[in-house]
This record gives structure tokens, sequence and C-alpha cells, in this order.
């Protein structure tokens, strides 16, 4: 799995030495999030006035401990700017893909 220390912990702990319990790593969630045309049509939808893709990635934006890696076959139009951590792979076969990014995130987490 793959951890880091929040600069707030970090900040605290220089601050307040004695406040150390807080100073534990935090994990980093792995999200996938498909982007193919089998999403396509729901993706497209509006909610609240703006595309159901663009919600989500306002509100994975918002997240601190996510790396997420959009696998997309090109047929739904993404954002222009996204997030640091978010990550584009854009194939044509997005099933092997996924199984790949399975198969790394698996392997990080017995590490």
């Amino acid at each position: 799995m793959i951890e880091r220390v929040s600069p707030i912990s970090r900040a605290v702990a220089a601050e307040v030495p004695g406040f150390v319990q807080r100073l534990s790593p935090e994990a980093i969630v792995p999200v996938i999030l498909l982007a193919t045309r089998e999403q396509a049509r729901g993706a497209q939808m509006r909610v609240g006035g703006i595309r159901v893709i663009d919600r989500t990635l306002r509100q994975i934006a918002r997240l601190r401990d996510v790396d997420v890696t959009i696998v997309s076959d090109g047929s739904i139009r993404l954002p222009k700017r996204l997030p640091a951590h978010v990550s584009v792979r854009t194939t044509e076969n997005p099933g092997a893909v996924v199984n790949e990014l399975k198969a790394k995130f698996k392997t990080a987490e017995e590490a």
C-alpha cells in the first residue's frame, strides 16, 4: 500500500512535539474510473446543470488521499484541466488496462 504523512500532521508535530500519535501515515486509495463507450450515455447526462463526468471529477478533486486513473477509449470528452492526482490512460482495450491496474494495486497492497 502506498503511504504518506499528511502535511497537516507534519506541521502539528513541528509545533507540538508531544502530539506525535497523529503522525501516522495515511493510505493512498487507488481509484479506477472508466470513461468508455459503455458508460458514455450516463456520463453525458446532466445533473444540476453539469455533465455527470464533470461532476464526478469535481468531487474527486476535493479528495486528498486518492490516486485516480481514468481509463478512456476516447468516446467521452474529458475536461482539459484535471486535478493533480488524476491521470488518464487512453486505450482501445479498456478491459485489459483495468485488469493490469488491478494487478498492480494488488501487488502494491501486498508489499
